[in-house]
């Protein structure tokens, strides 16, 4: 599988890994979408992208 990653989802993954370190719990859509200042569809279609590339797991 190519897992190659754009910036985007790279700064979204870096984001994830950090929040799950320090709470425990994974961020809601519309946390991170506020947090990295991008749309709630954008954060889902990447969210989903990095399932495919099982990078996480929701």
């Amino acid at each position: 599988m190519h897992l190659s990653l754009t910036p985007k989802q790279k700064r979204l993954l870096d984001y994830l890994r950090e929040r799950i370190t320090e709470t425990g719990i994974f961020p809601s859509l519309r946390q991170t979408a506020l947090d990295l200042g991008i749309s709630h569809t954008a954060v889902a279609q990447m969210l989903k992208l990095l399932e495919t590339k099982e990078l996480i797991k929701r």
